[in-house]
């Protein structure tokens, strides 16, 4: 608590930026974020993983005067951060005041991010931002079903009443009880958690109306924006983003475009290409505020639908359309809990993406659902007796509620869509 007062000051003002930079002009948004991409750009150059990126550029003759000129310089992405050791320098390199935190590992392999301890509150600040849009204000009462999380400003969040939670791994009719008895305002969940309620909900017949729905974690398909708008009568705000840049963007309240928070980000969509009569391209970012571990234009993997025009709404901000990213299945047990990646994430995150970053490579988990068995895949950064004792010991305490098996592997497969998927189920 002492140091969010310490940071009080840097607060305000990121708040001022968010809740400002949509009023103001293409000029000035590009100003601002060329003036915080120096800063950044400074931090960056005398790391090791970005001296050998830049080893071959004369530096001295690269000017970054507006967005147009950060293609002078590389694209950099997940692979090249883990060939060159990236994540390895800041492990290696305990440096206060920092926070690490692991991805979700989409592809499989989470990612190790460190970021200054004071910006953790600048996503919960965009956040509220965008829920402002949908008409938010204080006196509103959410709900957040999510795993265990003691975040600071979460934890923040609740101790002014502005936040409850209920935990992602308790069965349904619990949750639906905690909703009835709450009559919370809004909800905060991941999209395919959202489809179980609607159709836990459909099938016995509850009926809940909130003002607005809070999403994020996963890509929202139109399809799944009719069907959880229409059930629940009301609007699905939608928050996407990555560890490498959080809360990147929202849905426009009016058009369902996603505005980018254009004081914490650059993005870029580059690779421009027709995908069924449509134009989109792969997501290309800087994050403006991470000065400890940066990332500069910093392919995400993540493809966007193109829109090159203004959103119509009025709001300045840049806009881009559908994010086709990963889509994992949902898992039915026969005992009637229901678990999708955010279950297997949370009980991994701590034990094995944390307390032992360098044991596995990647993980996956597979139901045969003609057998009703769940399978864990690993593939270990150096298999040997020690870290599969590890494995198993993690595997015992996380999952002891969950009939299972897990197998060591060399290789993971990819879903018959030719996507990798965390969790798969196989008919």
């Amino acid at each position: 608590m002492i140091r969010l007062l310490f940071n009080i000051p840097f607060l305000i003002k990121h708040a001022y930026l968010i809740f400002r930079f949509e009023s103001w002009n293409k000029s000035k948004i590009e100003k601002f974020q060329i003036k915080q991409f120096k800063k950044i750009f400074e931090k960056a150059i005398k790391l090791p993983f970005y001296k050998e990126i830049y080893k071959d550029i004369d530096l001295s003759t690269i000017h970054i005067n507006s967005i147009a000129d950060l293609q002078k310089l590389p694209i950099i992405h997940k692979e090249l951060c883990r060939k060159l050791k990236y994540e390895d320098y800041f492990i290696s390199n305990a440096i206060p005041h920092t926070i690490t935190t692991p991805t979700s590992g989409s592809t499989g392999k989470p990612f190790h991010i460190q970021i200054p301890a004071r910006i953790e509150m600048i996503p919960a600040l965009k956040v509220l931002y965008a829920m402002r849009q949908y008409g938010w204000n204080p006196t509103w009462k959410g709900l957040e079903i999510w795993r265990e999380d003691n975040s600071t400003h979460k934890g923040f969040m609740r101790k002014l009443g502005l936040l409850q939670s209920i935990s992602i791994f308790k069965p349904l009719d619990e949750i639906k009880e905690c909703i009835e008895q709450k009559q919370p305002d809004f909800l905060f969940c991941n999209r395919s958690f959202y489809m179980i309620l609607a159709d836990y909900f459909e099938r016995i017949g509850f009926s809940y109306t909130p003002k607005f729905l809070l999403c994020t974690a996963e890509e929202v398909r139109p399809e799944h924006r009719q069907r959880l708008e229409t059930f629940f009568n009301a609007k699905l705000l939608n928050i996407y983003g990555c560890m490498e840049s959080p809360t990147l963007a929202y849905t426009c309240p009016e058009c369902n475009n996603m505005h980018i928070f254009e004081s914490t980000a650059i993005v870029e969509v580059v690779n421009k290409r027709d995908i069924d009569g449509e134009t989109f391209g792969d997501i290309v970012l800087t994050n403006l505020t991470n000065n400890i571990m940066p990332f500069v234009r910093y392919k995400t993997g993540d493809v966007v639908k193109v829109i090159d025009s203004t959103c119509t709404c009025g709001r300045k901000s840049q806009i881009i359309g559908d994010i086709i990213g990963r889509s994992d299945d949902v898992i039915h047990l026969p005992d009637g809990r229901v678990l999708n990646y955010i279950h297997f994430w949370q009980r991994f995150r701590k034990p094995l993406l944390i307390d032992n970053p360098y044991l596995i490579q990647q993980y996956k988990v597979l139901y045969f659902k003609e057998t009703n068995t769940i399978k864990f895949l690993f593939r270990l950064t150096r298999p040997n007796s020690e870290t599969e004792e590890i494995i198993q010991s993690i595997m015992q305490n996380a999952f002891n509620d969950i009939q299972h098996t897990y197998e060591i592997v060399d290789t993971l497969p990819i879903s018959k869509s030719g996507k990798y998927k965390i969790v798969e189920i196989i008919e």
